[in-house]
């Protein structure tokens, strides 16, 4: 789920950076690029969204109860789709479709 989460952020990244050439993989940057990188995750380009996303999606891993889960999800499905970003939207559409599958993995700490 994650992975699908990390995905969007790359498509995503990979579109904006024709544009915003600060958006090379943290890795790939020097430490003036990456100070730069903070600028710009503060002005919330699509790709900073993106990838807070799939930060707050973690917090779902936290929770221990199905109604717990039910609500930091819904929170979070909402606050992804208020985003607008082509990817994370796919993901979110696909993860509804799995919900039930998703939330069993969370809760019961299984994997696939």
């Amino acid at each position: 789920m994650v992975k699908k989460l990390s995905n969007a952020i790359n498509k995503t990244r990979q579109k904006e950076v024709k544009t915003e050439p600060l958006l090379k993989n943290e890795e790939n940057r020097t430490t003036k690029q990456s100070s730069q990188f903070d600028a710009i995750n503060d002005a919330n380009l699509l790709t900073a969204q993106a990838w807070r996303v799939r930060e707050n999606f973690k917090r779902l891993f936290e929770q221990t109860g199905y109604l717990n889960l039910i609500e930091v999800y819904e929170k979070w499905m909402k606050n992804a789709l208020q985003t607008g970003v082509e990817y994370v939207v796919d993901v979110v559409k696909t993860f509804e479709r799995h919900l039930e599958g998703i939330f069993n993995a969370i809760l019961y700490k299984t994997t696939k």
